[in-house]
């Protein structure tokens, strides 16, 4: 083999490792993705199983809704996202640069959804006419929760 050769195979094996089997990108939250109104979580970007956390990453909000702290910043290691509002809620991704390669940018990591618990009360259902149906009858079920007053949460 060339000295040619031989490099185009490594800069071949390289990229087609990148491009086609490219290391898979995960966000993480911690403790959980099921977060108290007011509570906080931890986000990190990894590649190589979730074992290798990402130098610099960038968070994404699919639903496009704006939440300040995220444009145009670079987070490194981690992020520690709260006190967490209704806002917050939403499924994200992230894309890290990788500490080798500061410049190369990971592919999107699959969507993590953050939920916010403690905005809306107990839900109540309610049987329409009337809770007492004779087989045949229609009814209507309606649920409903009322949102709970911010001194209340």
């Amino acid at each position: 083999k060339s000295l040619i050769g031989t490099q185009f195979m490594h800069w071949l094996i390289f990229h087609s490792q990148r491009t086609c089997g490219q290391e898979k990108t995960f966000l993480s939250v911690q403790p959980s993705a099921l977060v108290p109104q007011g509570g906080h979580v931890t986000l990190r970007c990894h590649y190589r199983r979730g074992f290798n956390n990402f130098t610099n990453f960038t968070l994404y909000k699919d639903d496009r809704s704006h939440v300040p702290i995220f444009h145009s910043r670079i987070f490194q290691k981690s992020f520690l996202m709260g006190p967490v509002t209704p806002a917050h809620a939403g499924t994200y991704r992230c894309r890290g640069s990788y500490p080798h390669s500061p410049t190369e940018w990971s592919a999107l990591s699959d969507p993590l959804a953050i939920m916010v618990t403690g905005v809306h009360r107990k839900p109540s259902l309610l049987a329409l006419p009337g809770p007492l149906v004779k087989s045949g009858e229609t009814v209507t079920l309606q649920c409903s929760s009322d949102i709970v007053p911010c001194g209340l949460r």
